[in-house]
């Protein structure tokens, strides 16, 4: 990264960079994007990188937003042991999610999880992770872990590189909203 970089690029660079480590859980955001995210999570699980596969999300609207119940066969079929797959169903979006499943992961004191979600979701899902941690004065290590998808690809009417502006739009509202 250059070093005149924006706070913003810096950032995305150390994001899109960390290197992965053993982790308590691989947390799956489900909602758009969602076969790209569930492939790289289980990818994570099936390669020994944690032994717990969270599919977090309950909001519903096929074909382009799945929840995490309804991608339970899915990670079944592609290797995950049912005794491995923990559900929550309860966040509608991106805060409830962070909200909950820090909430599971502290009371099964949990050191550190793989945050899998979309590159262009992984800078304002990080953000909102370590928002709620500190608000909860949690103390855990978040690895986010972009899911594989073309940049140029379609999400919706959108592509990934349009959906990535539309993400820095909502950081920068949230900033503003402190």
């Amino acid at each position: 990264v250059e070093h005149n970089a924006s706070d913003r690029e810096r950032f995305c660079a150390q994001l899109y960079t960390a290197p992965i480590m053993k982790a308590d859980a691989v947390v799956v955001l489900c909602g758009e994007d969602t076969s790209a995210r569930l492939t790289t999570g289980v990818e994570l699980v099936n390669t020994r990188c944690a032994p717990l596969l969270v599919l977090s999300g309950g909001r519903h609207e096929p074909p382009h937003i799945r929840s995490a119940p309804d991608l339970i066969a899915d990670a079944l079929g592609m290797g995950v042991a049912a005794d491995h797959i923990i559900v929550e169903d309860g966040s509608q979006h991106t805060a409830e999610q962070a909200a909950n499943v820090l909430s599971l992961a502290e009371s099964n004191a949990w050191t550190r999880i793989l945050l899998v979600c979309s590159a262009y979701h992984a800078p304002r899902a990080m953000l909102t992770f370590i928002r709620r941690a500190q608000q909860m004065k949690y103390d855990i290590h978040i690895i986010a872990v972009p899911a594989v998808g073309h940049w140029h690809g379609p999400v919706d009417a959108q592509t990934r590189l349009q959906k990535l502006d539309v993400e820095f739009a909502k950081v920068t509202q949230y900033q503003r909203s402190r």
